[in-house]
């Protein structure tokens, strides 16, 4: 049996950024914005999940779920819905989620502006996707490049 040693993790897609900041807060690494059960069984031990994902078209379905055209036994016509990580970790943990402004990943801002947002989380169910990211460095909106 897995028991936590903290009452709250920080889910995060990549293990540099579980690692960047782990001074700061407990982080858990996923290797990836797709989760499996045995991910899912491991976190609900936590009291509190925050889910931090990359802010992307991955990251975002991780967190809310996607519909999926695929056949089933109970749908041949093909569609099922897939939940997110959310809504299975809130039949049975609190779920917040990281509303972050930021196109970068958790392991390129400061710590400071980490744990800020970190301590800023809402609840899964009133979290929506940002819908204009910006760049950390030049505060800009977010653009492909180095920073004019």
């Amino acid at each position: 049996n897995y028991e936590p040693r903290e009452p709250e993790a920080v889910v995060m897609e990549a293990m540099l950024s579980a690692i960047t900041h782990e001074e700061y807060f407990h982080s858990e690494a996923l290797f990836g914005a797709k989760f499996t059960d045995m991910q899912v069984r491991r976190l609900v031990k936590h009291e509190r999940v925050i889910l931090w994902m990359d802010n992307d078209d991955a990251g975002w379905k991780a967190v809310e779920g996607r519909p999926e055209v695929r056949p089933t036994k109970a749908r041949p016509e093909g569609q099922e819905a897939i939940p997110g990580m959310a809504e299975l970790l809130a039949r049975y943990t609190e779920v917040l989620v990281v509303d972050s402004p930021w196109s970068q990943d958790p392991q390129e801002l400061p710590t400071e502006e980490a744990v800020a947002l970190k301590d800023a989380a809402v609840p899964w169910g009133v979290w929506r996707r940002p819908e204009t990211l910006y760049c950390y460095p030049c505060k800009g909106r977010a653009h492909d490049g180095a920073c004019t």
